[in-house]
């Protein structure tokens, strides 16, 4: 019976070997599939962040022999052969070839010499960006931009290269079409001699001192200034030279404007500048402001335009209009003047041809009366020729009245 309790007490005390190998492998298994789960969830999210971003993924193991042959076997992402138009490895196939034959003609020797100069710089410090054509499925060359970055080992040898391809070909046709519009913009604002002024309007507050102002150099040509250090790109530049007899209208013109939410408010205004030289100067100034869905102000535009010719055209016709009333108001005096002289005249002539008939009665007595009344017969005719002299000039000065009219 001793023997028995001895044997199965040597039993449990003699080492458990196996089972313990086992819990080993048994956690073991379970740190791989913990590993592969987080393995798996980085990949999944890869793979969305991926997808959201839109670009195409390449990736290369670099061969010890060459670099960049056309062999050279190639990742080539989902998202990079959709961006091509291709769906598979089969009709897109992972080496370098599928896509250095895609290049553009004019492309393709820049481009292969930039990633043969990356990949070749063992200081690692010749970047890979470029931009390039690229012939898709559907036979149309399109812009794209490639980027890419080398992991090197200790002695700058290339160990594996990856990068992205982005499409940009909807891009630079928005920037040649920013282009032509902004030619077009400064060519205009040349030949119509508007001054261009614009304010980036903060927290909807037009008062706002961090409002940001653009005055154009024609802005500035205008007033007689060559730059912005002369003519600094903030709101007193402009507002410290209004006259003072316009400024408070025009302020509260502009401010009622920005701050009409409905928008119905125009700006619109004429007002005098003080120039660089100092004399004042007629404007007119229009606006326009971009405004939220609430109606609050974010960006005003507008174009400053000298009206000095106008306005001195506007003086020379109130002046003109003066000049012809006080004109007109002469000549119906000198008519009247002329019109009593004539009357006086008539009289005066009557008065000799009566004094003439009495002479002839007196016979010799009334020589002498005889020779008055002829001086004054002379003198009437004088007077009548005056008078007629007077009309034509007076006639003269009407018609010249009616051609001023008439400009």
């Amino acid at each position: 019976m001793a023997m028995r309790v001895s044997f199965f007490r040597a039993r449990r005390e003699a080492p458990q070997e196996p089972d313990e190998k086992g819990a080993e492998l048994e956690l073991l298994r379970r740190q791989v599939a913990a590993s592969q789960a987080e393995i798996e969830g980085l990949r999944m999210r890869f793979d969305l962040i991926r997808r959201a971003s839109g670009e195409g993924l390449w990736d290369m193991e670099v061969p010890a022999d060459d670099a960049a042959g056309a062999g050279n076997p190639f990742f080539w992402s989902a998202q990079f052969r959709r961006l091509l138009g291709y769906q598979d490895e089969h009709d897109f196939p992972d080496v370098l070839s599928s896509w250095s034959d895609l290049l553009h003609p004019e492309d393709k020797q820049r481009t292969l010499q930039a990633f043969a100069a990356h990949m070749g710089d063992r200081s690692g410090r010749t970047p890979y960006d470029v931009t390039y054509r690229l012939r898709c499925r559907d036979g149309v060359h399109r812009w794209f931009r490639a980027r890419g970055e080398t992991l090197r080992s200790a002695d700058g040898t290339p160990l594996r290269v990856a990068g992205t391809l982005i499409p940009i070909d909807d891009d630079l046709k928005l920037q040649r079409e920013l282009d032509v519009t902004h030619t077009r913009f400064e060519l205009s604002r040349e030949i119509v001699n508007d001054g261009v002024w614009d304010l980036a309007v903060v927290a909807g507050d037009p008062v706002n001192p961090r409002n940001a102002f653009w005055w154009s150099p024609q802005f500035r040509r205008l007033l007689g200034f060559a730059d912005e250090a002369e003519f600094p790109n903030v709101l007193d530049s402009w507002a410290s030279r209004l006259h003072p007899e316009d400024k408070d209208g025009t302020m509260t013109a502009f401010l009622q404007h920005l701050t009409d939410k409905t928008g119905r408010t125009p700006y619109d205004v004429c007002y005098r500048l003080r120039c660089r030289d100092d004399r004042y100067r007629w404007f007119r100034a229009r606006g326009q402001t971009q405004r939220a869905a609430d109606g609050t102000a974010l960006r005003a535009v507008g174009a400053l335009a000298d009206i000095q010719a106008e306005r001195d055209r506007e003086e020379a016709e109130r002046q003109r209009l003066k000049y012809n009333a006080q004109l007109e108001s002469s000549l119906k005096d000198i008519g009247d003047i002329v019109g009593t002289i004539q009357r006086i005249a008539q009289q005066t002539n009557l008065i000799a041809i009566n004094a003439a008939v009495e002479a002839a009665r007196a016979g010799d007595a009334g020589r002498g009366f005889s020779v008055i009344a002829g001086e004054i017969r002379a003198l009437s005719k004088r007077t009548s020729d005056a008078t007629t002299d007077a009309t034509h000039i007076r006639q003269k000065l009407e018609d010249g009245r009616r051609e001023l009219i008439e400009r």
